[in-house]
């Protein structure tokens, strides 16, 4: 998987295909029931593999089982400098224990990891709950028509009971976060123009208001010297942090030290 160059640009459109056409084919031998959906136009596909649960108690439980959502990606960053790499990018390597290739961390190891897991569990009939897995070839520019996507194929999904994500941080290498909680993204393009043409700095410079200072002041002035978003409105929909998970964030602190 890793040697497929999954870079979501236009430039590997191709190669993205490939390889989500191969991921599909990986989890469909693992045992999965998988689907290739298309994504935004032009953009890259979401593998769509469903582990159904056919352990005793699943089986006993029905239609009642959970079904648990595992969301990841299959598209990675360009290398930007391939001679920071001591190994070709694309190309696994093992060293000293450990694994080193463009996306085995994130995200294709880890997906591949829990796929494993689920067909394991399964091949022994001791896999509890359905495990939905899907992954997107967008998510490092946006996740493009991921969102549409999830609601057009909502019936093939089903009803989801908990999302696991895996493109999180650890505190340690034996020690996993449990993230409850994210931070919303906004994208925004900010033009800012004059009514004048460009001045010549050697000659107005500091005498007229110029577009880019006017942009600085505005840009400064969203937030506080605190960080706080100055926008009159823009967190009035965000629950407050409450005190007992409050004391969550001391216990990270404390293990974070140790």
């Amino acid at each position: 998987m890793v040697s497929f160059e999954t870079v979501a640009d236009e430039a590997h459109r191709e190669e993205c295909r490939q390889g989500a056409a191969y991921l599909k084919q990986v989890l469909k031998q693992m045992g999965a029931e998988t689907h290739l959906l298309p994504g935004a136009p032009g953009r890259n596909p979401i593998v769509l593999a469903t582990f159904r649960a056919n352990s005793p108690v699943a089986v006993a439980a029905g239609q009642a089982c959970k079904r648990v959502l595992c969301y990841g990606h299959y598209d990675v960053v360009p290398v930007v400098s391939p001679e920071s790499w001591t190994n070709s990018p694309f190309e696994m390597t093992g060293e000293n224990g450990w694994i080193y290739g463009r996306g085995v961390s994130d995200n294709k190891g880890p997906m591949l990891a829990i796929a494993a897991a689920a067909a394991e569990l399964r091949a022994s009939k001791a896999l509890d709950v359905d495990l939905v897995m899907a992954i997107e070839g967008e998510e490092e520019t946006g996740s493009a028509g991921f969102q549409d996507a999830v609601r057009r194929n909502r019936g093939l999904i089903g009803d989801i009971d908990v999302v696991l994500v895996s493109n999180s941080y650890w505190i340690g290498e034996d020690i996993p976060c449990l993230t409850f909680g994210l931070r919303g993204v906004i994208h925004a393009t900010v033009k800012i123009t004059s009514d004048q043409p460009d001045l010549h700095s050697g000659m107005q410079g500091g005498v007229v208001s110029e577009p880019l200072v006017d942009m600085v002041r505005l840009l400064a002035s969203l937030t506080d010297a605190e960080g706080r978003v100055r926008i009159p409105g823009f967190l009035d929909e965000v629950r407050p942090l409450g005190a007992e998970e409050s004391k969550l964030y001391d216990q990270v602190i404390e293990r974070a030290e140790w």
